[in-house]
């Protein structure tokens, strides 16, 4: 009954938990320039998802070209014309990386900067793309080349960053850092933001769950003739666990890196009559484990929305820390004495070689610095045994609930 109950429970909070969504306190800017305030759904990058009030039923979605952009806490992300790979400009939300009399922006793994709200142009590591500028503008950037030499041309009314500018490297940190020397040096006041999208990104979680075992046994030993059939038992018990996520959202924001570890128990209850043509033999058992779990593997995210499904597998491996396979065996005799043997099934293998496992799940965002989940997995069959005349089939099934923090 305590076990049902726990069950319950997780089965209780993972409902709770993924009926909610990813949303977070922000506003939305018009193409007015009005600023209205609610709650942002930050799981898709490529729309707005708004409402006015967190319990508000009704949703308003915003395209690029509907709005001026849009923030969160630590963050704003704005419309922009942006250069897709076949050399087309089409208009796309983009991070704000750093805002201030030259302001920063990346899309993807490209950057691009704003001057005074009139000029924007791509950082091209080659050649310079088109700019949405005056076309005094456009003719003399057209010369300055890649992106040191834009900044080079953007820039050249601060001589104190003149240096450091032909040093500056294409990557976020770089670039982020010499856009605010210059709004530093200027004396324009300014706001750096988080980026949409981290370079890498950790979480660790905490879960528990429910563990079915099964085990399949079988013999070549007539001593132990119940296991002729190849019986298969099964036992269930609650596990606990924990686990670190490793992704790159700026790589590819679906795949991640997990490993953890889990700790769980089985119990398996044996009561075997066996007839044979010289007597009955009653067998009566248990056997009992308790291991850690390392399991290690790869999580890929079908989809970003507010509920994200996703598929993960790997392998794992098992460390044997208590066990017991106590057993005996009464013999009715038809033509002489009876007798009861007492003695050990099998021994235990310590370490379990590795195994494959793979899961199902669902994940989504509780709050700020926490996400929840809900995955059922498989792991495959082991053999657990290290006595030459019996040999297992140890599988699980895993029902884990938990939580994630960012």
């Amino acid at each position: 009954m305590k076990q049902l109950f726990f069950i319950s429970i997780l089965l209780g909070f993972g409902i709770q938990s993924f009926s909610q969504s990813e949303y977070r306190e922000g506003y939305v800017i018009t193409l007015q320039r009005d600023t209205i305030k609610g709650f942002i759904n930050v799981s898709n990058p490529n729309a707005c998802v708004f409402k006015r009030s967190y319990t508000d039923p009704d949703q308003i979605t915003y395209l690029p070209d509907d709005i001026q952009g849009y923030g969160y806490p630590k963050h704003f992300i704005a419309s922009r014309p942006v250069s897709t790979k076949d050399g087309k400009e089409i208009r796309a939300f983009v991070d704000c990386l750093l805002k201030g009399d030259a302001t920063l922006y990346q899309y993807l793994n490209s950057f691009y900067i704003e001057k005074t709200d009139t000029l924007f142009l791509a950082l091209s590591k080659t050649s310079v793309s088109g700019a949405s500028a005056e076309s005094s503008d456009n003719a003399r950037i057209s010369t300055a080349g890649n992106y040191v030499g834009i900044l080079s041309y953007l820039f050249m009314d601060c001589q104190e960053i003149r240096q450091k500018i032909s040093t500056t490297k294409y990557t976020r940190s770089s670039l982020t850092s010499i856009v605010k020397d210059y709004n530093q040096c200027k004396l324009k006041d300014f706001v750096q933001y988080e980026s949409g999208q981290p370079s890498i990104k950790v979480q660790m979680g905490l879960f528990a769950g429910v563990n079915f075992n099964a085990l399949k046994m079988q013999t070549n030993d007539a001593n132990n003739d119940f296991l002729l059939s190849e019986p298969t038992y099964y036992s269930h018990s609650v596990l606990f666990g924990a686990d670190v996520r490793l992704s790159w959202p700026r790589g590819t924001n679906k795949f991640a890196l997990t490993a953890g570890a889990l700790y769980l128990s089985s119990d398996f209850e044996i009561d075997e009559t066996i007839h044979n043509s010289i007597g009955t033999d009653v067998y009566h058992g248990t056997i009992k484990t308790s291991e850690l779990k390392i399991p290690i593997g790869v999580n890929y995210v079908l989809s970003n929305k507010g509920i994200k499904p996703y598929i993960s597998g790997g392998f794992s491996m098992s460390f044997i820390l208590q066990n017991s396979a106590d057993f005996s065996r009464f013999h009715d005799d038809d033509y002489g004495e009876d007798y009861t043997d007492v003695y050990e099934l099998f021994q235990f293998i310590p370490m379990v070689p590795p195994n494959g496992w793979f899961g199902l799940g669902i994940s989504t965002h509780l709050s700020e610095k926490l996400d929840g989940f809900f995955e059922m997995r498989y792991e495959t069959p082991s053999n657990i045994s290290n006595s030459d005349n019996v040999s297992t089939k140890y599988s699980h099934i895993f029902l884990l609930a938990g939580i994630r923090f960012k």
